[in-house]
Order: C-alpha cells, then sequence, then structure tokens
C-alpha cells in the first residue's frame, strides 16, 4: 500500500521538478550536460531501486536496449529541447 502510493508522488515531485530546476541549472552549465547529470542520478536510483525489489532476475537484454533507447528518444530529445530553450533566455512557461 505505502509503495502504490510512494512511487506515484515521487514520480510527480520529480517530474515536475525538471522545469524548475531547468531553468536555474542552464544558466551555469550547458543543457546537455545538466540533462546528463540529471540522468545519471536517475539511473543509479533506478538501478538501486530495481537491486531493492530484486527485479533483476527477470531482466532482458532486449528489453534494456528499449527502454535505452525509448528513453535517449523520448527524455533526450524532448528535454533537450526545453532545457536548451531555457539556455537561451526562454522562459520555461514557454518552451
Amino acid at each position: 500500500m505505502l509503495l502504490s502510493f510512494v512511487f506515484p508522488l515521487t514520480f510527480v515531485v520529480l517530474w515536475a521538478s525538471a522545469f524548475a530546476t531547468g531553468s536555474v541549472a542552464t544558466q551555469d552549465a550547458t543543457p546537455f550536460a545538466a540533462l546528463a547529470f540529471r540522468f545519471s542520478l536517475v539511473a543509479i536510483g533506478f538501478v538501486i531501486v530495481a537491486w531493492w525489489l530484486a527485479e533483476f532476475s527477470t531482466l532482458k537484454m532486449r528489453d534494456l536496449k528499449h527502454s535505452i533507447m525509448t528513453g535517449l528518444l523520448f527524455h533526450g530529445l524532448y528535454l533537450g529541447g526545453c532545457w536548451y530553450s531555457f539556455s537561451v533566455g526562454i522562459p520555461a512557461g514557454v518552451s
């Protein structure tokens, strides 16, 4: 019960924080360096959660490759474009 509440809430908070932190982070770093740092932290977090939930036993390399490609295309292009717009001065509400 607790996990069914905590995980969605954590997702919403982390997802919403991308726009607030994006405009701040791109003032001192390039947008893609800031995203690489953010995604690296998230990847480490996912590995820890997967290890904690013992999900590595069901992991297939094919599924991992598809997840990585989907993440790169979706988040790399979408958030990359948003964070690039932050770096050139477009406000988060418009980007």
